[in-house]
């Protein structure tokens, strides 16, 4: 069964344009490491204070986020983009560790997965 994940991050406001030019341009290898980690449907959403809704369907959230975790890509990226952040990263410098995972209260879609999942 497919899981669904929503993560907030917070990035300095002023730091919108790089972080989405960024993204525009994403390095080929991070995007076979999301394929390859079992992300799907990645979409990335900001406002102008800053703040960062991610989304993606996984088969296992846990097991896509280990396996990127320990891509020598994320590493890289995290060099790259972490000076962008408000928020601190984690111990070990990795932005993806710095994601806030939200609780879903609801889902329209066909799965209809009880609240509480992610």
């Amino acid at each position: 069964m497919t899981e669904k994940a929503c993560f907030v991050l917070r990035i300095r406001p002023e730091c919108l344009p790089e972080y989405t030019a960024r993204h525009d341009d994403l390095w080929p290898e991070m995007k076979d490491a999301l394929t390859g980690a079992g992300y799907r449907n990645y979409s990335i959403f900001a406002d102008d204070t800053g703040l960062l809704v991610g989304y993606f369907e996984s088969d296992d959230v846990r097991v896509s986020a280990a396996r990127m975790a320990a891509h020598p890509v994320s590493e890289r990226w995290s060099r790259e983009i972490g000076w962008m952040f408000e928020q601190s990263l984690s111990s070990s410098g990795r932005v993806a560790e710095g994601h806030r995972y939200l609780t879903r209260v609801f889902d329209l879609g066909p799965e209809r997965a009880p609240a509480g999942s992610r």
